[in-house]
């Protein structure tokens, strides 16, 4: 009868031991799978998911009148083995000869960025007779400028356009090329974005409503009957934080 009581006890804290780790150890059943990693900022980078290892995740679609959004690809990426974001234009525009393909993240940071850098690749390239480009923008809404503005916007031309596009008082243009970007190669661009918003600005701000950096691809200006543009452009190791913490900038020839 001891050795029957000594088992009984044994079975009932086995079980509650089972009972306790069920969630995590399985008690001889199979493991749930793990859930995917949370996409949050890596280090000194203010980007989440700046590689789109992680698909999607913390990246929201750029919206205008008329755009293609974007996909995540492993069929061209400047890693191996790894991921990119995919933006492509066609022929179709919206009334105002636009058609825009590209993604955007919300900084979650107090911290306003000094330095904007990545990667980005074309397959294909046909701007007809419109004004076609590649670019990335900062736009602050909100924030302590003294100018009456509600949002502050700087667009950073990497490659395609020759002129600026048409604005509007809340936007300044950098080029960091004005010629047609190359084909079939990843390219590194890069720009000290917190400069630029003093040089056209007057004043980096030190808090906002809303922060947010753009990728993407576009074309304006296009009339009825001009040939039909088109691009096909992915962007990868996107960076932005800290000058000196770019881990993008290649290597001295």
């Amino acid at each position: 009868m001891h050795e029957r009581g000594q088992r009984a006890r044994r079975w009932k804290w086995g079980a509650l031991a089972c009972a306790l780790a069920l969630a995590s150890a399985g008690c001889g059943l199979t493991k749930a799978p793990q859930p995917l990693p949370a996409a949050t900022p890596a280090g000194p980078n203010l980007f989440a998911n700046p590689g789109f290892e992680l698909g999607v995740a913390s990246w929201d679609p750029f919206q205008v009148p008329l755009t293609s959004g974007f996909t995540v690809s492993d069929a061209a990426s400047h890693n191996p083995a790894g991921h990119s974001a995919r933006v492509q234009i066609g022929p179709e525009a919206g009334d105002d000869g636009t058609h825009a393909a590209g993604f955007a993240q919300k900084l979650q940071t107090d911290s306003f960025p000094e330095f904007v850098s990545g990667s980005y690749r074309v397959d294909a390239w046909q701007p007809g007779d419109a004004l076609q480009y590649v670019e990335f923008a900062v736009t602050v809404k909100g924030g302590d400028f003294d100018d009456g503005l509600d949002m502050h916007v700087t667009r950073f031309l990497i490659a395609g356009a020759a002129r600026e596009p048409l604005g509007d008082p809340t936007t300044r243009y950098t080029f960091l090329s004005r010629a047609a970007p190359p084909l079939k190669r990843w390219t590194y661009f890069s720009y000290p974005v917190r400069e630029a918003f003093l040089v056209k600005f007057g004043k980096a701000p030190t808090r906002w409503d809303a922060l947010d950096i753009r990728f993407d691809v576009r074309y304006d200006d296009r009339a009825a009957g001009q040939p039909t543009p088109a691009a096909d452009v992915s962007f990868d190791d996107l960076f932005a934080g800290k000058q000196q913490a770019n881990p993008n900038r290649p290597p001295d020839p």
